[in-house]
Parts: structure tokens; sequence; C-alpha cells
């Protein structure tokens, strides 16, 4: 009799182990491509992209190519205008109400300064310098989290991405670009790239209708404080 027992208990742990491997384990949660984006910037000092920039104000549209470079420990920023209005110029922000701007050739040798919302360098509908941080993009959007939603995005340039989109009847309002005429924005998107995690657009609407769009590559990303935004950025185009 017990040899028979113990061989329908061996019998009974192998069916229950047999069950327990053919079950399906649970996956883990994925993480959300804004938060890997918030990870990925906590390990860098210093980035530098290229942007496409489009801004739309009534029937006025204002259109420009820029090299950014952005010091995330120094809290300082230069952008260099490669193409559209005032192209060769150099604008630079190291906090404060002000920004420096050096224009091309023997202009450059005496910088100007003003306010950081001067629309005859950077922006017709008033956004300063700082929208183009990318933390400044990440804390917006934070502060209107509870309306966020990723969902598959559109293809761009071939590449696959995620959309990334906040809402708000009253005004999507960013640190930034918080000018009166940006509380007419209702939606801000960005697209995501898949391949990398970092941003390949951002979009504003008033509704339906789009009123600023940045086309955003070519990133490096810097682990360490060598970069300062006055060394390292890219050459104004002459066009």
């Amino acid at each position: 009799m017990q040899p028979r027992r113990s061989r329908s208990i061996r019998s009974s742990l192998c069916a229950g182990l047999a069950l327990a491997l053919a079950a399906p384990v649970s996956a883990a949660p994925t993480q959300s491509a804004f938060d890997s984006l918030v990870d990925k910037l906590r390990a860098v000092h210093a980035y530098e992209f290229d942007v496409d920039a489009t801004e739309h104000a009534g029937t006025v549209t204002k259109a420009a190519t820029m090299h950014v470079a952005v010091n995330i420990d120094d809290h300082s920023e230069q952008l260099v205008i490669l193409a559209g209005a005032h192209h060769g110029s150099v604008v630079s922000w190291t906090g404060g109400p002000d920004e420096s701007v050096k224009l091309p050739g023997m202009m450059s040798v005496i910088p100007v300064h003003g306010p950081l919302r001067d629309s005859k360098f950077l922006s017709l509908r008033g956004n300063d310098i700082r929208v183009a941080e990318l933390q400044t993009i990440l804390d917006c959007y934070t502060a209107h989290r509870d309306s966020m939603v990723e969902a598959p995005g559109p293809m761009l340039d071939g590449e696959q991405t995620i959309s990334i989109s906040i809402t708000s009847k009253d005004g999507v309002v960013c640190d930034g670009n918080d000018w009166q005429q940006e509380r007419a924005v209702t939606r801000d998107e960005v697209l995501i790239s898949r391949a990398t995690g970092l941003p390949r657009r951002r979009a504003r609407y008033e509704g339906t209708t789009l009123v600023e769009e940045w086309d955003l590559r070519d990133f490096t990303m810097h682990g360490g404080p060598e970069l300062r935004p006055a060394e390292g950025t890219k050459q104004a185009s002459t066009r």
C-alpha cells in the first residue's frame, strides 16, 4: 500500500508543477514613453539639436531653422539661427529676464541685450528661448498630466512615433510660453521616436488649427559637463 501512495503523491506533484509551468507569466508593466524620456534626461548634463520652427499668428507665418545647445548644469542656453530672418545671429541666455543677441558680421562685436520675448529674433507668438529646453516641455506636460494621453503616432520620415498630448479648454499654459496669445492653445502634442525615445516633433493647436510646429533632429546628448553653450555650436549658414 505505501509504494502506491508514494507514486500517487509524486504524480500529483508532477501534475501541479506542470500546471505551474504552463500558467501565463504576468508581464511587467511597460514604462510610458513620457516617463522613459524623463529617466533618459536624468543622466544628461547637456544636449544639442537642430530644430525647424514654424509659427502662425493670424495671416502671418514665421519660419526659422536653429541649432540649440542647452547646458543643464549651468541652466544656460544658446540658439544659432541657421536659416530664416536674422540668420547668422546667436541668441544666448544665462538666466534672468534678458537675453543676449550677437548679430552676424561686424555687428557681432557688440551684443544686443533685450527681453526674453523679443519677437524680432525668436518667436512670432511671444515664446521665449526657454521653450526649446526639453525640461521645460516635460515640466509643462507634468503640470497637465491629468489630461495626458499616449497613443501610437504617425510615421515621421519613415520612423515610428508615439504621440503624447495634453489638452485644456482654458489654454495649455506653460513656463516660457504663457504669453496671453498662448492661452488660446487648447492642445499640445509631442511625437516621440520609438527608436530613440527622443522628441521628433512638437505641435500646438488652437482648437483644430495648427499654430506652432517644431521638428527636432540630430540630437547629441552629453553625460558630462564638458559642453558649454558658447562652445560646440554650429556655424551659422550664410544663406
